[in-house]
């Protein structure tokens, strides 16, 4: 039953094209041709998954996507240290998307230290 509804939703919903003079103050959807977000925290507060349920829905809305996991380099880093960032780098884009691009548009980091390492980074 759930493949059922998600072929329907799939094939529902289409990448949306910004028109010109629309605004997110008009409260109308706008839909970027192509975006990167990062989504990080500390190991094991579920930025990781976060990230992947964000680009499971990003491609069921039919959107190209590119996913790479972040990972820190040491086994079990320190809570809130600046090299423990964990988590996703979504790349979404209207069309196919064939690398994960080059800056981040967006990063949702769950606290300031994992944002300094990335943005250092």
């Amino acid at each position: 039953m759930d493949t059922a509804v998600s072929r329907k939703s799939s094939k529902a919903a289409k990448p949306a094209k910004p028109s010109a003079g629309e605004s997110a103050a008009s409260g109308k959807t706008l839909t970027l041709r192509e975006h990167i977000v990062e989504i990080i925290s500390d190991s094991g507060e579920g930025a990781q998954r976060c990230g992947q349920s964000l680009g499971a829905i990003a491609a069921r809305m039919g959107n190209g996507i590119w996913t790479t996991e972040i990972i820190p380099a040491e086994i079990r880093p320190p809570a809130r240290s600046v090299a423990g960032a964990s988590g996703n780098r979504i790349r979404i884009g209207a069309g196919p998307i064939t690398n994960g691009g080059d800056e981040t548009d967006l990063v949702v980091a769950f606290n300031e230290q994992v944002l300094l390492g990335r943005v250092r980074a």
